[in-house]
């Protein structure tokens, strides 16, 4: 450790002797003595060599690349044994050194390709660490280079077979070939693709060497030689290609074309040569990652092409060209196909498979716990559109349980271990998927067998967990027993905490407010209230904002509250909705909980209840906002939509003044507009909604000077204004209605002239009005 300075002097010492007498370094048994204890020491770890010995000790190792073999290997033992600097961007750039001397510099002879091979492989180490697309680049070229030489001696062809698939060593051509692979998966992984020197043209070149079919290419001109690689190879290439495919449906539909591709490719004729050649064929992950393909590629033929895979292997068995039969793992692999299926069929056929497995009809091949699992899964999935499935996955659930049943269990050692293995989770996704599907009493019933099982067995895998009272809060809620609910959510949050993967989610907490608001019993109100204390109390103390009701949730829970035209649906509604104002004000988030669509729904709630007080309960919540708004809350200012709910509140009112109200709002409206504000702009459902007012109330003069306005402001640039024909009917229906006014139907033609100047002819409607009009009048 006191030798820091030592070791400086010695790396440019020998970095010195290096560039002076590097011909006869070979000759010289001191000086690699000396260089093999100065590589040795890179391997303590105390030694942190700075940037500048890094620099110096690479321009040795760059120097000696002109010093034939024995420095070539001098070459690789420094490269292994400088693993643990820490200063790797010194490295790079003699990676890159060494990439650029590797696919230039010639091959005069087989053991000089072998060793520039072998330091290549040390270099490989540190693109791996960086996943770089130009190191995999670069490697696929300097393999290449070999396939060609290969190709122009073919004299050295056994030579090199022997080589790839000797095992004695780990920078042999196969394992290289592999590290490449492995490279390009991380680097496709990483998804980092950094402009490489060339500009944008060579990142392109980057691109098309990262290409799966590209790579497949490169496996295939080893083949033309006559030389295989290992299946291993190839499955690498196949699970790269899978992953790098999620993203992109159309390069989806073509894997599984790419992969039986792989496969047909792997089982050509076998070459002539040592024995362990016979191993260089897929297997059963082969297969196992073309029928993944196939579920995933979502083509309309992928079942059909799919299922094809097993009577295949069955025939390749048979003529033993694979060294496997169809076994459990790739039964596996069809059904999850079959239970990814749309088609209730396909699943059916699922089943009859694994009842076939069950029963003993497939060879080599029983169903395990994945086995259960697809089918289970399978079959919760379409509880809600299928009425069967119900049913079958009960029966499924109730085998399951048996097959536990028939273990015994000595205290915790468990004799056999059962095929279905159980557990909390499937039984939570089952409740609730059943809740879902709005079969309450089923999913407690699951529950109650849970709670069975774990009083049985005491086994932790029975313990309800997370997802069981998850799900259980949620038929709870849904079934009206809102302290059942909040008695789950409270365990949880006493359980897990309000800071873990299991603690409580927002939709826990939702799930208990709806029950509680939508409740009939006499203190709802009361106990909405405290549970929207205890959402501020955690949101407050915990800083959990994430848990706040969502926007969209509120909106549609007072539409639910206030839906009807009694009195106290829209009270209850309102106190709620006030509720929520008081927490957002109390919580102080940066996501508010109420805005503008929470007001409107209520002022809608208003608007059509039958209370006498209706009408002003809604204008007073379009002052509260614009109050809101003018104190530096402008996502409350009332948008077009709340004057129209208020004005036809007051339109459907008998109280006295109801009409003046109405009319008060709509000027206001458009005194704001032509003064500029836009926040509030005049369409065709807001003088629609006056139009229809005046039309009730029989003041059919006052109803054609708003059609006059209207038109006016379409005609001045109003282009959020569409006058159609609904209003022009509501205008002569309006007429029609009132009768007994003099000149009706000059009236009523009067205005479908005027409508006309925008653009609305009179329709089938219209006319057939104009003629119950011009008839009253005989």
């Amino acid at each position: 450790r006191r030798s820091v300075q030592r070791f400086d002097r010695s790396v440019l010492a020998i970095s010195e002797f290096g560039r002076r007498q590097l011909r006869s370094i070979q000759r010289m048994p001191w000086a690699w003595k000396t260089c093999n204890t100065l590589q040795s020491s890179f391997h303590f770890r105390f030694l942190s060599p700075s940037s500048l010995i890094s620099r110096r000790w690479a321009s040795t190792v760059k120097s000696s690349l002109t010093g034939g073999n024995r420095a070539h290997e001098q070459l690789d033992r420094s490269l292994r044994k400088a693993e643990h600097m820490r200063t790797l961007s010194d490295w790079r750039d003699l990676a890159i050194y060494f990439a650029q001397v590797h696919t230039t510099a010639p091959f005069d002879d087989f053991d000089e390709a072998l060793n520039f091979l072998q330091q290549w492989a040390t270099t490989l180490r540190f693109w791996s660490r960086q996943a770089s697309p130009e190191g995999v680049a670069r490697s696929v070229e300097l393999l290449d280079r070999l396939v060609a030489y290969v190709q122009n001696n073919s004299d050295k062809k056994e030579e090199l077979i022997q080589e790839v698939f000797h095992n004695d060593s780990e920078y042999r051509i196969s394992t290289l070939v592999e590290d490449v692979l492995l490279n390009w998966r991380e680097a496709l992984a990483n998804r980092s693709l950094p402009e490489p020197a060339g500009g944008k043209e060579g990142l392109q070149d980057l691109v098309e060497h990262m290409h799966p079919v590209r790579m497949f290419d490169f496996l295939k001109n080893w083949r033309i030689q006559g030389i295989t690689m290992l299946p291993q190879i190839h499955l690498i290439l196949m699970q790269t290609a899978s992953e790098a495919t999620q993203n992109s449906p159309a390069d989806r539909k073509k894997l599984p074309l790419f992969f039986g591709e792989i496969i047909r490719y792997m089982l050509l004729e076998q070459l002539p040569g040592p024995a362990h050649l016979a191993g260089a064929r897929p297997g059963v992950d082969h297969f196992i990652l073309l029928l993944k393909a196939w579920a995933e590629s979502g083509r309309d033929d992928r079942i059909s092409r799919g299922i094809q895979t097993i009577p295949m292997v069955q025939e390749l068995s048979r003529r033993r060209r694979i060294h496997f039969r169809p076994n459990t793992l790739l039964y596996n692999a069809l059904l999850q196909l079959l239970a990814s299926s749309a088609d209730a069929n396909d699943l059916r056929n699922a089943e009859r498979v694994f009842h076939e497995m069950e029963k003993g009809l497939v060879p080599d091949a029983s169903p395990d716990k994945i086995s259960y699992r697809i089918i289970f899964y399978g079959l919760a999935n379409v509880i809600a559109h299928d009425s069967q499935a119900k049913d079958r996955i009960m029966a499924l659930l109730r085998e399951m349980e048996r097959e536990e049943e028939q273990h015994d269990i000595v205290g915790s050692f468990q004799l056999h271990r059962p095929r279905a293995q159980l557990d909390a989770a499937m039984y939570g996704y089952l409740i609730l998927k059943l809740a879902h599907a709005g079969h309450f009493d089923q999913a407690e019933q699951v529950y109650q067998s849970l709670l069975s099982m774990y009083t049985k067995f005491r086994e932790p895998r029975f313990c309800p967990d997370y997802h069981v009272k998850r799900a259980l809060c949620f038929v709870y809620a849904r079934t009206g027993r809102p302290r059942e609910a909040e008695k789950m959510v409270l365990g949880m949050e006493d359980e897990f905490g309000l800071d873990s993967e299991n603690s409580p989610k927002r939709s826990h907490y939702e799930f208990v407010l709806d029950s509680w608001a939508t409740s009939k019993s006499q203190d709802t109100e009361q106990q909405t209230a405290r549970w929207i204390r205890h959402i501020q109390s955690i949101v407050t103390k915990h800083n959990a904002h994430h848990l706040l009701p969502r926007r969209w949730y509120i909106v549609d829970l007072l539409g639910r509250l206030g839906k009807g035209t009694k009195e106290n649906a829209a009270q209850k509604a309102e106190l709620l909705f006030r509720a929520l104002i008081d927490l957002e004000k109390s919580v102080n988030s940066n996501d508010p909980v109420v805005n503008h669509d929470h007001y409107n729904r209520m002022i809608q709630i208003w608007a059509k209840c039958q209370d006498k007080e209706a009408p002003r309960r809604a204008e007073q919540l379009l002052l509260d906002m614009r109050k809101r708004a003018t104190n530096g809350e402008r996502r409350l200012h009332p948008q077009t939509s709340h004057y129209t709910a208020v004005i036809n509140a007051w339109s459907r009112s008998r109280q006295p003044g109801s009409l003046e109200r109405a009319e008060a709002i709509f000027n206001f409206v458009r005194k704001q507009y032509h003064s500029g504000n836009r926040d509030a702009i005049p369409d065709e459902v807001f003088y629609g909604s006056m139009i229809s007012c005046y039309a009730r109330s029989g003041d059919l003069d006052k109803m054609e000077k708003i059609a006059t306005l209207m038109v006016d402001d379409w005609l001045g640039g109003n282009n959020r204004l569409e006058p159609n024909t609904s209003i022009l009917n509501s205008m002569v229906l309006g007429i029609l209605l009132k009768q007994k006014k003099p000149h009706a139907l000059k009236r009523a033609r009067r205005l479908v002239k005027l409508m006309a100047q925008v653009g609305v002819q009179a329709d089938e409607r219209t006319n057939s009005l104009l003629v119950e009009i011009k008839s009253s009048r005989r």
